[in-house]
């Protein structure tokens, strides 16, 4: 969970009708929730540090 190449993926599979609706869904919920749980104030920090 968590990588966009993999989601890419599973909705490319979707619209080729080798996935359903529901586990594009899942896959989706399942990257954004992994996403959100990266997110921290010390590491919004840190980028904004590394991207000056």
């Amino acid at each position: 969970m968590g990588r966009e190449e993999s989601l890419n993926e599973i909705k490319e599979m979707f619209m080729q009708g080798h996935a359903t609706k529901a586990q594009y869904a899942e896959a989706l919920k399942g990257y954004q929730s992994a996403l959100e749980e990266t997110k921290s104030p010390q590491r919004e920090e840190a980028m904004a540090f590394f991207n000056e």
